[in-house]
C-alpha cells in the first residue's frame, strides 16, 4: 500500500507501455526511450546519453540533470524538456534533433555542446560555471541569458535573446547574429565582443550597461530606447541607430568607427560623445546636449543634427549635402592638421573657430556665420565662395584667404596676429582693427562702414 519515492538504476529502456517515474529517478547509465510513454517525476538524474527515437516524453514542471564525467549525448528525438540542468563535469552534447526547453536551463559544471543545433530556452538560461559551446545555428534565450561564472562561448550561429546579465565569468560574443530584446547588465566578469554586432531590438526601454567593456558594433534598431545605464559606453567598431531612440543618458560613448543615425533619435547627453569614424546623420536625428560633441567627419545627407550648447569639435570634412543643420548658440571649431573641407549644405552657424595648423577650404556653398569667426592657426581659404559674418571676424594667427567672391563682416574685422589676405572679391566691414599681424586689401572693393584702427601690425593697401 505504499509508494516508490526514489528508483536507482544503471540503465533505463522503455519499448512500450507507459511509466511515470517518482520524485526521485535516478539512471547512472543511459535514458532510451523508443515506445510507449514516458513521464519523469520532479526530479530525473541521467549519468549517460539520453536518446528519444520514438514514443512520447512528458516533461511535466519537472527537471532533468545530466551528471556524467565523460560525454553524454542528448537526443531529444523533437520532445521538449521542462528545465534542464548540467552539472556533470564531463560534455553535453546534442545529437540528432534540436533541443526546446520550455522552462529553465543551467550549467553549472563541464561543458554543454550544442554541436550544430538549436537550442531554445522560454525560461532564463543560467551559465554559473563550465562551458556552453554555442553551435552554427540559432540559439535562442526567450527567459534571458545569465553568466554568472561560467563561460558562454559564441560561434557563428546566431544568438537571440531577451536580457543578458554578466556578473561573473565570461561571455563571448558569435561571430553571427547577437540579438538582444531586452536589458544588459554587464556588473561583472567579462565580455568579448570580437568582430561581432550586437543588435538592440526592444519596443520598450532596454538599459545597456557594459560594466567597463567594449562592443564592436552596436545597432538599434528597435522602436523602443536604448538608454545607458551605470557605465560609460566603448563601441571599437560601427554604432548605427536606424530607429527609435538611442539615450546616453550623462554617459560617454566613444565610437571608433562610424556613427550613423538613419533613424530614430540619438539624445546626446551631459557627456562627451566621440565619434573617432566620423558622424553621418542620413534621416534621423542627432541632437546635441551640453555636453561636447567630438567627431571626424560630419556627414548630413537627410534627417537633423543640432548642435550640442557644449563644445562642438570637427577634425575631418563637413558635408551637407542634405537634412538640416540647427546650431543653436554654439560654436563649431575645426581642428584638423590635413585639409578640411566645409560643405554648409546652405546652412548657417553660428560661431566658427579654426584652432589647427592644417587649412579648412570651402566647399560647394558659401557660409553664413551668424555669430563670430575667428582663425587662430592654419589657413583658412574661402575657394571662390561667400562667407557673410554677423558677429565679429578676428585673425589672431594663421591665414585668412579672401576669394574672388564677397567676404562680408557685419560685426567687424580683427587682425590680432595672424594674415588677412584679400583677393580679387570685395570685402565689406563694419570696424577694422589691426593691432598685430598683417591686412592685405583686396584688389576688388573694400568697403568700410565703421572706424579704423591701426595700433600696431602691418596694412598693406596694394592698388586698393
Amino acid at each position: 500500500g505504499g509508494s516508490t519515492t526514489t528508483i536507482n538504476a544503471a540503465n533505463y529502456t522503455q519499448t512500450l507501455g507507459s511509466f511515470t517515474s517518482p520524485a526521485m529517478f535516478s539512471a547512472t547509465g543511459d535514458v532510451t526511450l523508443t515506445a510507449g510513454t514516458f513521464t519523469v517525476g520532479a526530479n530525473t538524474n541521467v549519468g549517460g546519453d539520453w536518446s528519444t527515437s520514438g514514443g512520447t516524453f512528458i516533461p511535466g514542471a519537472n527537471t532533468v540533470t545530466f551528471t556524467g564525467t565523460g560525454t553524454q549525448t542528448l537526443n531529444s528525438g523533437g520532445s521538449s524538456f521542462n528545465n534542464i540542468s548540467h552539472t556533470g563535469t564531463g560534455t553535453l552534447q546534442l545529437t540528432a534533433n534540436a533541443l526546446i526547453t520550455t522552462g529553465t536551463f543551467t550549467n553549472t559544471a563541464g561543458t554543454f555542446d550544442a554541436n550544430g543545433l538549436t537550442n531554445t530556452v522560454t525560461g532564463l538560461s543560467t551559465v554559473s560555471g563550465g562551458v556552453y559551446q554555442a553551435s552554427t545555428v540559432t540559439q535562442t534565450f526567450n527567459g534571458g541569458l545569465t553568466i554568472s561564472g561560467g563561460t558562454f562561448t559564441g560561434s557563428t550561429g546566431a544568438v537571440t535573446t531577451t536580457d543578458v546579465t554578466i556578473s561573473s565569468g565570461a561571455l563571448t560574443a558569435p561571430s553571427g547574429v547577437f540579438t538582444v530584446s531586452g536589458d544588459w547588465s554587464g556588473a561583472g566578469g567579462t565580455f568579448t565582443s570580437g568582430a561581432n554586432t550586437v543588435t538592440f531590438t526592444d519596443t520598450g526601454t532596454q538599459t545597456l550597461n557594459a560594466g567597463g567593456s567594449s562592443f564592436h558594433n552596436i545597432s538599434h534598431s528597435g522602436s523602443g530606447t536604448l538608454q545607458l545605464s551605470s557605465s560609460s559606453l566603448t563601441t571599437t567598431g560601427a554604432f548605427t541607430n536606424s530607429a527609435g531612440t538611442f539615450d546616453a543618458n550623462g554617459l560617454t560613448h566613444t565610437v571608433t568607427g562610424l556613427s550613423t543615425v538613419s533613424g530614430g533619435i540619438y539624445l546626446a547627453s551631459t557627456a562627451t560623445q566621440t565619434f573617432n569614424g566620423g558622424l553621418t546623420v542620413s534621416g534621423g536625428t542627432f541632437t546635441g546636449s551640453t555636453g561636447a560633441v567630438a567627431a571626424a567627419d560630419v556627414t548630413i545627407s537627410s534627417g537633423t543634427l543640432t548642435a550640442p550648447s557644449g563644445v562642438f569639435t570637427v577634425s575631418g570634412d563637413w558635408s551637407g549635402a542634405g537634412g538640416t543643420f540647427t546650431s543653436g548658440a554654439n560654436t563649431v571649431t575645426f581642428t584638423d592638421t590635413g585639409t578640411q573641407t566645409l560643405n554648409t549644405g546652405g546652412f548657417s552657424f553660428n560661431n566658427i573657430s579654426h584652432t589647427s595648423v592644417g587649412t579648412l577650404q570651402l566647399s560647394a556653398n558659401s557660409l553664413t556665420t551668424t555669430g563670430t569667426f575667428t582663425n587662430s592657426a592654419g589657413t583658412f581659404n574661402t575657394n571662390g565662395l561667400i562667407h557673410t559674418v554677423t558677429g565679429l571676424t578676428t585673425i589672431s594667427g594663421g591665414i585668412y584667404q579672401a576669394s574672388t567672391a564677397t567676404q562680408t563682416f557685419n560685426g567687424g574685422l580683427t587682425v590680432s596676429g595672424g594674415t588677412f589676405t584679400g583677393s580679387t572679391g570685395a570685402v565689406s566691414t563694419t570696424d577694422v582693427t589691426i593691432s598685430s599681424g598683417t591686412l592685405t586689401a583686396p584688389s576688388g572693393a573694400f568697403t568700410v562702414s565703421g572706424d579704423w584702427s591701426g595700433a600696431g601690425g602691418t596694412f598693406t593697401s596694394g592698388a586698393n
